[in-house]
C-alpha cells in the first residue's frame, strides 16, 4: 500500500511539471492604479491579480502595512501587518469572498514579508465546481541565515487549508525541489483527490529563502 501510495504522489508531481493540469489558471498582475474603490483593504497594496471567469472578474489583493513601533511590549520594535483579499465582481456587484490577515510583532532585528508570486495558482483538481485558490508567503524576524517562516494557504469555497513551516536552509540547492519542515492541516487528509499532493508539490518548488 505504501508502495502504491509512493507512485502515486511521483505520478501526480510528473503531471504537475508538464503543466497537464487543464483547470490550472495563473492569475495575471494589473495595475494597482485602475483598481475600483470597491475593492476594499487595509494597508497598502503591493500586488494585485486579475482573472476573468464565469463572466466574474476575480481579484487578489496583497496588502502589508509600513513598519510601525507600537511602544508597547519591545520599545524598539518592528511591527508590520499583511494581508490577502479575494474579492469577485460581477454585474455591477463587488464581494469580499475571503480574507487572510498575518503579522510580524515586536522584531529588532531584520523583519520580511514577502508574497510568492509564482505560487498564486487557481485550480479544480477534484473536479467539484468549486475552485481551490492556492498562496503563499514567507515572514518573520531574524539575525541571521536560518530558514524563514513560511505558510501555504488554500481556500475551496469557505474551507481553508494551509501548511505551516519554514523555507529551505540556505545551503540546499535552489535548482530542484526539496522539501523542508512543515506541518499539514489534517483537513488536507480528507481534501478532494490530488489536493494534497499538489499542495506539497507547490511546497517543495517555493520553499526556497530568496526574494524572487
Amino acid at each position: 500500500m505504501k508502495t502504491i501510495k509512493l507512485f502515486l504522489i511521483f505520478f501526480l508531481v510528473l503531471i504537475f511539471n508538464r503543466n497537464g493540469i487543464s483547470q490550472e489558471i495563473h492569475p495575471a498582475l494589473t495595475d494597482i492604479r485602475n483598481l475600483s474603490s470597491e475593492l476594499k483593504h487595509q494597508g497598502n497594496i503591493v500586488k494585485a491579480f486579475l482573472w476573468n471567469e464565469n463572466l466574474s472578474e476575480n481579484y487578489i489583493l496583497y496588502c502589508e502595512t509600513d513598519v510601525y513601533n507600537s511602544g508597547r511590549d519591545i520599545p524598539d520594535g518592528k511591527n508590520k501587518d499583511f494581508y490577502i483579499y479575494y474579492y469577485i465582481v460581477q454585474n455591477g456587484e463587488t464581494k469580499l469572498m475571503w480574507k487572510i490577515n498575518d503579522f510580524v510583532k515586536d522584531c529588532e532585528f531584520d523583519l520580511e514579508t514577502h508574497f510568492i508570486n509564482e505560487a498564486l495558482t487557481v485550480t479544480d483538481l477534484d473536479a467539484n465546481g468549486v475552485n481551490e485558490i492556492w498562496t503563499m508567503y514567507r515572514f518573520g524576524c531574524k539575525s541571521d541565515v536560518s530558514p524563514w517562516p513560511l505558510k501555504l494557504i488554500m481556500y475551496e469555497g469557505n474551507e481553508k487549508y494551509a501548511i505551516r513551516g519554514e523555507t529551505r536552509d540556505y545551503s540546499q540547492s535552489y535548482n530542484k525541489e526539496e522539501d523542508s519542515p512543515k506541518k499539514i492541516d489534517n483537513k488536507f487528509k480528507n481534501a478532494g483527490t490530488g489536493i494534497l499532493e499538489y499542495a506539497i508539490y507547490l511546497w517543495k518548488i517555493n520553499n526556497i529563502p530568496v526574494s524572487d
